[in-house]
């Protein structure tokens, strides 16, 4: 089902400031939902989000100046604060790592089994690695700006993470895992919302999309709200589907 239409600022309490701030800077009044749950907009709520604390006092306050001017390239310009960041920020959250076991991965391993003043080291490694594996995408950019702009943005993430405090890194990752856990309950809230439209009982939803399939605990998040909303009542399976718009496409395109 394509939902990034609904107007989900119509529901009551289902919308902040953030959402209506970049639903008036992209395409005003268009894909309300998808700019709450999707990965191209996760980042920028986040972005928007710690900017609000900066101007608050609540982040950075204390850093140096060239701490200060990292965070200020990060968090102050358009879509450079992005979801995959904000994965691997969560990703090597040390509840979350530990939570995985140290069999899950080399990384979960060797942070689990260190100590705290190498597990900070190892997470910073970690962090920085897997954003920037994740922002520099040679085959993704489509000329030497795009690949430029990549770098820069890379860049000013490793200045910003690597030179800021354990309040201001503890302060973000909250931030992230505020957004992240709000997407899902929100996606979680939509399919919920379907499935008793059907009136069954018993399903399994195939849900498509990078977020599901690899922000950390996304789907966990969205399979505890299904449990809230619905109890025993209702027995809902989420699995991941590879390129489930285009093959349900083609499916509705086959028997027309």
């Amino acid at each position: 089902m394509e939902w990034g239409g609904f107007n989900s600022h119509k529901v009551p309490g289902a919308s902040t400031r953030f959402d209506h701030a970049i639903d008036r800077e992209e395409d005003p009044t268009s894909q309300r939902f998808e700019k709450q749950i999707s990965g191209r907009y996760l980042g920028e709520i986040t972005r928007k989000v710690c900017v609000d604390l900066m101007d608050s006092g609540l982040l950075f306050a204390h850093a140096d100046e060239k701490t200060k001017e990292a965070a200020n390239h990060v968090f102050r310009h358009k879509h450079h604060f992005t979801t995959p960041m904000m994965s691997a920020i969560e990703g090597s959250e040390p509840n979350y790592v530990h939570s995985l076991g140290s069999d899950h991965s080399k990384f979960a391993n060797y942070f689990i089994h260190s100590s705290v003043e190498n597990q900070h080291k190892i997470r910073t490694g970690w962090v920085l690695k897997s954003a920037m594996d994740a922002v520099i995408n040679l085959n993704g950019a489509d000329g030497p700006e795009a690949f430029s702009t990549q770098t820069a943005m890379a860049q000013d993430f490793v200045n910003m993470w690597s030179n800021a405090s354990e309040h201001d890194r503890h302060t973000i990752t909250q931030v992230c895992h505020l957004v992240s856990t709000r997407a899902a309950r929100l996606a979680a809230a939509a399919v919920v919302a379907v499935v008793r439209k059907t009136k069954r009982t018993k399903c399994t939803v195939a849900v498509d999309g990078s977020v599901f399939e690899k922000y950390p605990h996304f789907q966990t998040d969205m399979e505890h709200a299904i449990d809230e909303m619905c109890g025993a009542s209702y027995q809902l399976k989420l699995v991941h589907a590879e390129d489930g718009s285009g093959k349900g496409a083609a499916l509705i395109a086959s028997v027309l």
